[in-house]
């Protein structure tokens, strides 16, 4: 199944005792496109403080467009606890290390497979992917990236990422969300992560891999209300000669 980074954001987050606060933003891996922590604003109306929870803490997610809760398995003393984080600077290792063991679950560079791209996946060319102390990403930050297409010697704006949708099962993102804006009156349509050819972290840009305008004119539309399933994904991935990645 399937949820949207925008229908996530906002949802309240609950500890196994009570309400704790609610998600403020989601931070992935920009070197396998996989969701790492739910961020969690615990302050009130004039105070912020926000902590850091992996998904190893997350119960199912409910699925839908509407608002849900977001469900932990810590409780509001270990929430209130957990090592202090700022969101706005970069998240070190080491500090994803001390949140690990305040929570007591297995940093996820040591789980294996399971937190890596699915077979046939490749990972993204990034201009910072090697620089490990920006390793994460705020879904809310490059929800307004431009889309541009890498076929002309200047690369053509194609739109702008307004979501992001990612897997619940296993919180890898799978597709941007792009809106063509005026140049193209239609509903948003959508791109797998795995056809850029690289993000421009530094200048907010994503260049696709052989996708022009025209294909985007031409593809099997977006309605966040519908969903997504596999009949869908079947023919947008076909639309596109893509491989898929469910095999």
């Amino acid at each position: 199944m399937f949820r949207t980074t925008k229908s996530v954001i906002g949802d309240p987050v609950d500890a196994t005792d009570g309400r704790c606060g609610r998600c403020s933003d989601l931070l992935f891996d920009d070197d396998s496109l996989t969701i790492r922590y739910v961020v969690v604003d615990t302050g009130g109306i004039l105070t912020r403080h926000e902590v850091l929870v992996s998904p190893f803490l997350v119960g199912e997610l409910e699925t839908g467009q509407i608002s849900q809760h977001i469900r932990l398995k810590a409780t509001k003393d270990q929430i209130e606890k957990s090592p202090p984080i700022s969101t706005d600077a970069p998240v070190s290792r080491k500090a994803e290390e001390a949140l690990a063991k305040h929570f007591g679950h297995p940093p996820y560079w040591t789980q294996g497979p399971s937190v890596v791209p699915a077979t046939g996946e490749t990972k993204i060319a990034s201009d910072l992917a090697e620089a490990r102390e920006t390793h994460l990403r705020s879904a809310k930050e490059v929800t307004g990236y431009e889309v541009c297409s890498s076929e002309e010697a200047e690369p053509e704006p194609l739109g702008t990422i307004s979501d992001i949708v990612f897997q619940t099962n296993n919180w890898t993102l799978r597709y941007f969300v792009v809106n063509t804006g005026s140049w193209f009156n239609r509903k948003p349509v959508i791109v797998s992560p795995r056809w850029t050819k690289t993000i421009h972290w530094s200048n907010h840009t994503v260049v696709l891999d052989q996708i022009t305008k025209e294909h985007l004119k031409g593809a099997p539309l977006f309605d966040p209300h519908s969903g997504i399933n596999r009949d869908y994904e079947g023919r947008l991935f076909d639309y596109y000669g893509k491989p898929v990645y469910w095999e």
